[in-house]
């Protein structure tokens, strides 16, 4: 695609979905999950946020050619770790059904992806786009009175500028033989999934969407042609997201109910190594854990802390100071698979977090406890509400603990696996990336989808539950 070709789509790409909207929760939700706003920038100020933006953009130009084929009818985009573990299971699938396909990721997996970066061109398209648009955004967002996503969030803000020119080139020259024919990716709301879903639909080109996690009614919309969900809850609360984006265009999306992809090494047996497993996010605050493992290490248990591979430093450095050699551990999860973490452990606890859905899966009893006071998020993924997890009592907690794993072994607790995860008791279960491959190369061939699913609902989605 010759250079003004590709300004002029990239021209009708914001026109039809800006920067904040592109940038979704940081563009649209700050103010309904104000939690969010401890991820803001160390480097304040709109000419701080500029000069970062460059920088990241600067970081990802590369010298050589791309190793993506032209021949492939499947392209795959995790721009994270925890995405690819969503979509590995469905890899493999497809490589044991033959269907080629290009994965590109933020990091090389296994020498079988193309890392994520932008040609000179592609730097010099980017860095023009900004200079004609940042200033649009700039005024745009202070007509608005968005005075802190301004300050802080400018440069992710920022990124579209960065992905729309790289999935335009890059998603024209894959299809220009008309050989892409879809696009699967595991997430909906960060800049670079929705900036490459709306060049699909620009250039269109079928997307599917595969969860990757679990989600609120802050989420999106679906706006994609196959959406891949895990369960019954997911679809319930993608159906209470349809107005959250006024004035955005959405298509008729085919929903199928898939059961939850990762993949887990499922092991039911006791373990030995620690008594709780804890797992928090960037949203937890320290003071928080540490009341948590006071409480536990008085209790006499063993404690297995799990961060998230984006834990802040200043959190993980204050972590170390309490761990010891036998009685609280840490486990790094750039380094320690979550397998391996189940194994590891008779119990989880955490707060808001998928971690819940897929401990459950793991047979682990899982238990409910915020490690901060905002209330705006408390039970966000509704855990709760719906049974999957036990409310931890700190003041009581051994018999919490003893109450959480009873009620985690009854019939209540598997009924509630069950809404989340459509897979859960059947046939399927441990083997949705071979279901959701057989349901792509499908899809590819134009075929039914009635060898495993049936059809359950039909308005202005369908719905297609397991047989």
């Amino acid at each position: 695609m010759n250079i003004i070709k590709t300004f002029k789509l990239i021209k009708a790409s914001l026109s039809k979905e800006d920067e904040c909207v592109l940038s979704y929760f940081f563009g649209t939700q700050l103010d309904n999950i104000d939690s969010f706003k401890r991820l803001k920038s160390n480097y304040p100020g709109v000419i701080l946020q500029i000069c970062l933006y460059f920088y990241t953009l600067f970081k990802s130009v590369r010298l050589g050619k791309d190793n993506l084929s032209r021949t492939k009818e499947v392209l795959v985009f995790a721009a994270t770790k925890n995405q690819y573990n969503s979509l590995n299971s469905t890899l493999n699938g497809l490589n044991k059904l033959g269907i080629g396909y290009n994965l590109i990721t933020s990091e090389v997996v296994d020498d079988k992806s193309s890392h994520f970066s932008i040609s000179v061109l592609d730097f010099l398209i980017s860095l023009c786009t900004c200079i004609l648009n940042s200033p649009k955004l700039y005024f745009k967002l202070k007509k608005a009175n968005k005075n802190f996503e301004k300050k802080y969030f400018f440069s992710a803000l920022c990124q579209s500028y960065t992905f729309l020119p790289y999935f335009i080139r890059t998603l024209y020259r894959l299809s220009s033989n008309g050989s892409l024919k879809l696009v699967v990716m595991s997430n909906d709301h960060n800049s670079a999934n929705r900036c490459l879903r709306l060049v699909c639909e620009m250039l269109k080109i079928k997307t599917l969407y595969m969860q990757h996690a679990s989600v609120s009614k802050l989420f999106p919309p679906l706006q994609f042609d196959y959406a891949l969900l895990d369960g019954e809850i997911a679809h319930e609360t993608y159906k209470s997201c349809a107005g959250n984006l006024p004035g955005i265009s959405t298509l008729p999306v085919n929903i199928f109910l898939s059961g939850q992809k990762k993949i887990i090494n499922i092991k039911k047996e006791r373990a030995v190594d620690s008594d709780i497993g804890i797992a928090v996010n960037m949203l937890d605050k320290f003071d928080y854990l540490k009341v948590l493992i006071e409480k536990l290490k008085g209790s006499g248990k063993r404690v297995l802390i799990r961060t998230h591979p984006s834990q802040p430093t200043s959190f993980l450095e204050e972590l170390r100071l309490i761990l010891t050699e036998n009685q609280v551990q840490w486990c790094d999860p750039r380094k320690d698979s979550l397998s391996s973490f189940f194994t590891s452990i008779n119990c989880l606890i955490s707060a808001n977090s998928s971690i819940h859905l897929e401990a459950a899966l793991a047979g682990k009893a899982t238990l409910y406890y915020e490690f901060s006071s905002d209330a705006e998020i408390s039970d966000y993924y509704g855990y709760l509400k719906n049974g999957l997890v036990y409310a931890l009592n700190i003041d009581n907690i051994e018999q919490s603990i003893n109450e959480g794993v009873t009620y985690c072994s009854g019939a209540e607790r598997s009924k509630a696996v069950k809404k989340y995860s459509a897979t859960y008791m059947t046939k399927w279960e441990n083997k949705e990336g071979d279901l959701s491959a057989r349901l792509i190369g499908n899809i590819l061939k134009e075929r039914s989808f009635e060898d495993f699913f049936e059809l359950s609902e039909s308005n202005y989605y369908t719905l297609y539950e397991l047989k």
